[in-house]
Protein backbone atom coordinates (compact mmCIF):
# COMPACT_ATOMS: atom_id res chain seq x y z
CA UNK A 1 0.00 0.00 0.00
CA UNK A 2 1.22 3.12 -1.12
CA UNK A 3 -0.37 5.72 1.89
CA UNK A 4 0.81 9.12 0.00
CA UNK A 5 2.66 10.27 -3.17
CA UNK A 6 2.69 13.89 -4.47
CA UNK A 7 4.31 14.93 -7.73
CA UNK A 8 4.34 18.23 -8.71
CA UNK A 9 6.03 19.41 -12.00
CA UNK A 10 4.51 22.74 -12.41
CA UNK A 11 1.30 24.42 -14.22
CA UNK A 12 1.42 21.18 -16.63
CA UNK A 13 1.55 18.32 -14.15
CA UNK A 14 0.32 18.13 -10.67
CA UNK A 15 -0.91 15.11 -9.19
CA UNK A 16 -1.61 13.32 -5.46
CA UNK A 17 -2.44 9.55 -4.67
CA UNK A 18 -3.11 8.20 -1.72
CA UNK A 19 -4.20 5.10 0.12
CA UNK A 20 -2.90 2.97 -3.39
CA UNK A 21 -3.20 -0.42 -3.04
CA UNK A 22 -1.89 -2.50 -5.81
CA UNK A 23 -3.40 -6.54 -6.39
CA UNK A 24 -2.13 -8.74 -8.79
CA UNK A 25 1.37 -8.58 -7.90
CA UNK A 26 1.95 -12.13 -6.62
CA UNK A 27 0.68 -13.94 -9.87
CA UNK A 28 3.83 -13.38 -12.01
CA UNK A 29 5.77 -15.74 -14.46
CA UNK A 30 9.71 -16.12 -13.94
CA UNK A 31 11.44 -15.03 -17.58
CA UNK A 32 14.78 -14.99 -16.15
CA UNK A 33 17.04 -16.10 -13.28
CA UNK A 34 20.64 -15.16 -13.10
CA UNK A 35 22.60 -16.27 -10.09
CA UNK A 36 26.18 -14.79 -9.26
CA UNK A 37 26.96 -17.00 -5.83
CA UNK A 38 30.14 -14.50 -5.53
CA UNK A 39 27.76 -11.48 -4.63
CA UNK A 40 25.12 -13.68 -2.97
CA UNK A 41 22.90 -12.63 -5.80
CA UNK A 42 20.00 -13.25 -8.42
CA UNK A 43 18.69 -11.21 -11.19
CA UNK A 44 15.12 -11.74 -11.53
CA UNK A 45 12.90 -10.99 -14.65
CA UNK A 46 9.18 -11.43 -14.16
CA UNK A 47 5.91 -10.86 -16.21
CA UNK A 48 3.13 -9.76 -14.17
CA UNK A 49 -0.12 -10.77 -16.46
CA UNK A 50 -2.30 -8.38 -14.79
CA UNK A 51 -2.22 -5.78 -11.62
CA UNK A 52 -4.88 -4.03 -10.29
CA UNK A 53 -4.15 -0.56 -8.92
CA UNK A 54 -6.87 1.57 -6.66
CA UNK A 55 -7.05 4.34 -4.91
CA UNK A 56 -8.25 8.29 -4.70
CA UNK A 57 -6.13 11.09 -6.63
CA UNK A 58 -5.94 14.67 -6.73
CA UNK A 59 -4.94 15.41 -10.35
CA UNK A 60 -4.32 19.01 -12.94
CA UNK A 61 -2.17 18.09 -15.63
CA UNK A 62 -2.44 19.06 -19.49
CA UNK A 63 -2.52 16.69 -22.31
CA UNK A 64 -1.87 18.53 -25.68
CA UNK A 65 -4.46 21.39 -25.38
CA UNK A 66 -6.96 20.16 -22.64
CA UNK A 67 -6.71 20.76 -18.89
CA UNK A 68 -7.68 17.71 -17.39
CA UNK A 69 -8.44 17.90 -13.18
CA UNK A 70 -10.53 16.15 -10.55
CA UNK A 71 -10.25 14.52 -7.15
CA UNK A 72 -11.67 11.14 -6.45
CA UNK A 73 -11.10 7.84 -7.08
CA UNK A 74 -9.27 6.14 -9.27
CA UNK A 75 -8.60 2.58 -11.13
CA UNK A 76 -5.82 1.29 -13.25
CA UNK A 77 -5.19 -1.71 -15.06
CA UNK A 78 -1.43 -3.28 -15.50
CA UNK A 79 -1.17 -5.19 -18.53
CA UNK A 80 1.90 -7.60 -19.12
CA UNK A 81 4.03 -4.85 -17.07
CA UNK A 82 7.82 -6.71 -16.80
CA UNK A 83 9.32 -6.32 -13.17
CA UNK A 84 13.39 -6.74 -13.36
CA UNK A 85 14.60 -7.50 -9.77
CA UNK A 86 17.92 -7.65 -8.25
CA UNK A 87 17.58 -9.66 -4.99
CA UNK A 88 20.75 -9.41 -2.71
CA UNK A 89 21.05 -12.41 0.12
CA UNK A 90 23.15 -12.60 3.09
CA UNK A 91 23.76 -15.70 5.67
CA UNK A 92 21.88 -14.57 9.19
CA UNK A 93 23.19 -16.61 11.65
CA UNK A 94 20.58 -18.70 13.87
CA UNK A 95 20.26 -20.03 17.50
CA UNK A 96 21.04 -23.19 16.19
CA UNK A 97 24.41 -22.52 14.57
CA UNK A 98 23.32 -22.88 11.02
CA UNK A 99 23.26 -19.54 8.74
CA UNK A 100 19.93 -18.95 7.17
CA UNK A 101 18.84 -16.76 3.69
CA UNK A 102 18.03 -13.39 4.64
CA UNK A 103 17.07 -11.15 1.65
CA UNK A 104 18.23 -7.22 1.72
CA UNK A 105 15.29 -5.24 0.38
CA UNK A 106 14.86 -5.71 -3.67
CA UNK A 107 15.33 -3.33 -5.92
CA UNK A 108 12.53 -3.08 -8.62
CA UNK A 109 12.69 -1.95 -12.20
CA UNK A 110 9.48 -1.56 -13.56
CA UNK A 111 8.30 -1.44 -17.37
CA UNK A 112 4.90 -1.31 -18.06
CA UNK A 113 3.47 -2.52 -21.36
CA UNK A 114 -0.53 -1.58 -21.09
CA UNK A 115 -2.43 1.08 -19.08
CA UNK A 116 -5.80 2.06 -18.42
CA UNK A 117 -6.80 4.71 -16.05
CA UNK A 118 -10.15 4.97 -15.05
CA UNK A 119 -10.49 8.55 -12.80
CA UNK A 120 -13.85 9.29 -11.54
CA UNK A 121 -15.21 12.71 -10.78
CA UNK A 122 -13.11 14.54 -13.39
CA UNK A 123 -13.87 17.94 -14.01
CA UNK A 124 -16.37 18.12 -10.86
CA UNK A 125 -18.09 14.82 -12.02
CA UNK A 126 -19.18 16.05 -15.32
CA UNK A 127 -19.65 12.41 -17.03
CA UNK A 128 -18.90 14.00 -20.95
CA UNK A 129 -15.41 15.92 -19.77
CA UNK A 130 -14.82 13.24 -17.22
CA UNK A 131 -15.12 10.61 -20.55
CA UNK A 132 -12.80 13.02 -22.45
CA UNK A 133 -10.70 13.42 -19.89
CA UNK A 134 -10.31 9.60 -19.26
CA UNK A 135 -9.88 9.21 -23.21
CA UNK A 136 -7.34 11.25 -23.88
CA UNK A 137 -4.95 10.29 -20.04
CA UNK A 138 -5.58 6.64 -21.93
CA UNK A 139 -4.49 7.45 -25.19
CA UNK A 140 -1.05 8.04 -24.03
CA UNK A 141 -1.28 6.23 -20.68
CA UNK A 142 2.54 5.86 -20.01
CA UNK A 143 2.54 9.88 -19.46
CA UNK A 144 1.03 9.47 -16.20
CA UNK A 145 2.53 5.89 -15.63
CA UNK A 146 6.31 7.23 -15.98
CA UNK A 147 5.32 9.66 -13.12
CA UNK A 148 4.10 7.28 -10.85
CA UNK A 149 6.56 4.55 -11.73
CA UNK A 150 9.13 5.00 -8.27
CA UNK A 151 6.66 4.88 -6.02
CA UNK A 152 5.04 1.91 -7.45
CA UNK A 153 8.45 0.64 -7.71
CA UNK A 154 8.91 1.13 -4.29
CA UNK A 155 5.81 -0.54 -2.97
CA UNK A 156 6.58 -4.10 -5.29
CA UNK A 157 9.95 -4.37 -3.68
CA UNK A 158 8.52 -4.33 -0.32
CA UNK A 159 5.94 -7.02 -1.45
CA UNK A 160 8.33 -9.12 -3.58
CA UNK A 161 11.02 -8.49 -0.15
CA UNK A 162 8.00 -10.16 1.81
CA UNK A 163 7.62 -12.82 -0.46
CA UNK A 164 10.98 -13.42 -0.95
CA UNK A 165 12.39 -13.67 2.88
CA UNK A 166 8.85 -15.92 3.50
CA UNK A 167 10.09 -18.54 0.75
CA UNK A 168 13.09 -18.67 2.45
CA UNK A 169 12.55 -18.51 6.24
CA UNK A 170 14.19 -21.14 7.70
CA UNK A 171 16.36 -22.39 5.05
CA UNK A 172 20.08 -21.95 4.44
CA UNK A 173 22.40 -21.28 1.51
CA UNK A 174 22.63 -25.06 0.76
CA UNK A 175 18.72 -25.70 1.47
CA UNK A 176 17.81 -23.71 -1.45
CA UNK A 177 21.05 -23.62 -3.75
CA UNK A 178 22.32 -27.35 -3.93
CA UNK A 179 25.64 -27.47 -5.17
Amino acid sequence: MIDKMSIDHGPGFRAKLTNVTIKGAGDFLVRRVKLNLDEKMFNVSVKLPKMIVNGQYTLDMKVLVLRISGQGDFDLILDNTIANMRLKYYLKPGPDGKEYVQFQPIQVKLRFDKGKFNLQNLFNGDPTLGQIGNSAINEDPHVLLDEVKPAFEESLAKQFTAMANSAVSGATELDILPL
